[in-house]
């Protein structure tokens, strides 16, 4: 990064900065004028995710709003070799980062490399490109792009090096417009993959069908746009649109993800395209993390952790197609027990309610809502909790509370930082 914000063209500068855990902390300057931002740029600080996890650098804008930037370093061979195989170790911590609504930039050594050599070149240069889409689906990604009409980044941004991409980040952090991107560069990899329709009942069957990286069902006709991207590298990406006239239609580009890369995958001859996949992996992950809302998701996970994921978590399959039958004796609406419906009614904060429903959908045990914690009388309530699990869903900010719950060993998170996978894999771990 120094070296390129030593070149004269750059507009920028790298100063050295105290930082709280009294290592290496910069601050950096993009621009000029009324047009310059700051960043402090931290190095080696643990953020209080679950599980807790320490990028290797964590990047806040100093002068404005923009969501904070966790920088992890890779290198092939201490995380993604079959000796140090640390892919869904990975997966998860950084998935729990984005779940915090931080974004997750992933770079790996060659990346940087490449950057430095460019900057260092007698005539400054810009890296190579990493080619994500064929030349095909590169002109589809465009044309859609350039008819949008909108500014923001352009769509060429998607295959940059990842080094210089979150560089260009930094210098314009509007999410909407990467999102623009991200979606711009799934159409034009749908274009050239081709795709089939299928009815809404079938989206249950599709997500789990691309998270085993196993056979789709055949499409028979249907508003459920499915496709399937096979990488030259070997990584699979699949991508489902939801076309219901009632959501907007195809044109509302209502997108469902699943960047899957295959951990298990030992084959001593294919070194060399096993890292190749790992890369395109990680630079699609830093796009895809922008299809969050809207409707849109998308999924960056690993074969060797997929059955943490239900198709019952993903927005795009119907509620209860995600889950086996109906038992016997159970509510006629949701399924659950009817002591289970009974404790959802207790809870007062409708997102809270609809996670712990969700969760329960997925097998978590029944929660005591309004739980209060014996803390001598303090008077403190936690909307939803599992208290065998210590497991528990915030809705309020009580400092004093949440100290003494984290200090005792709970798991306890605010609403928007739960998802219900990561509640049940958590109410999992804890049994």
């Amino acid at each position: 990064m120094k070296a390129w914000a030593d070149r004269p063209t750059s507009e920028a500068t790298l100063t050295p900065r105290p930082a709280q855990s009294g290592r290496e902390a910069l601050e950096l300057r993009l621009g000029s004028g009324m047009a310059t931002q700051r960043y402090l740029i931290e190095e080696q600080r643990t953020l209080d995710t679950t599980p807790p996890t320490r990028p290797d650098y964590l990047i806040t804008r100093q002068d404005g709003r923009a969501p904070q930037v966790a920088v992890y370093l890779d290198g092939y061979q201490f995380h993604a070799t079959t000796e140090h195989n640390r892919l869904a170790d990975d997966a998860v911590k950084r998935r729990a980062v984005r779940d915090s609504g931080r974004l997750v930039w992933s770079l790996t050594w060659q990346d940087v490399e490449e950057c430095h050599h460019a900057a260092q070149g007698q005539v400054p240069r810009e890296p190579s490109d990493h080619e994500l889409l064929t030349a095909a689906g590169r002109q589809a990604a465009r044309l859609l792009h350039g008819a949008r009409g909108l500014p923001g980044p352009g769509v060429a941004v998607a295959e940059h090096n990842p080094m210089r991409q979150l560089l260009e980040f930094l210098a314009d952090p509007d999410p909407a417009g990467w999102e623009l991107v991200a979606l711009s560069a799934v159409a034009g990899a749908v274009q050239t993959a081709g795709f089939s329709h299928h009815e809404s009942q079938d989206a249950a069957a599709l997500i789990r069908a691309a998270l085993a990286d196993g056979s789709s069902p055949s499409g028979t006709g249907g508003p459920l746009l499915a496709s399937r991207l096979r990488h030259p590298t070997g990584l699979t990406l699949s991508f489902l649109l939801d076309g219901w006239l009632e959501a907007g239609g195809p044109n509302a580009e209502r997108w469902t993800v699943v960047d899957l890369l295959d951990d298990q995958d030992e084959k001593s001859s294919a070194v060399s395209e096993r890292q190749a996949a790992w890369r395109a992996w990680l630079q699609w992950g830093n796009l895809l993390q922008f299809l969050n809302n809207n409707g849109r998701t998308a999924l960056i996970a690993v074969t060797g952790e997929a059955d943490l994921h239900d198709a019952g978590d993903f927005e795009i399959v119907p509620v209860g197609d995600g889950q086996p039958q109906q038992a016997v004796g159970r509510d006629k609406a949701t399924g659950l027990p009817l002591e289970a419906e009974e404790e959802l009614e207790l809870i007062l904060d409708t997102a809270a309610r609809t996670l712990a429903e969700a969760a329960l959908l997925q097998g978590a045990p029944i929660p005591v809502a309004g739980f209060e914690p014996d803390a001598e009388a303090a008077g403190w309530v936690v909307e939803v909790a599992w208290p065998e699990q210590r497991v528990a869903v915030l809705v309020d900010d009580d400092p004093d509370r949440d100290s003494w719950l984290h200090q005792r060993g709970w798991d306890a998170r605010p609403c928007s930082a739960w998802t219900a996978a990561s509640l049940t894999a958590a109410l999992q771990e804890r049994a």
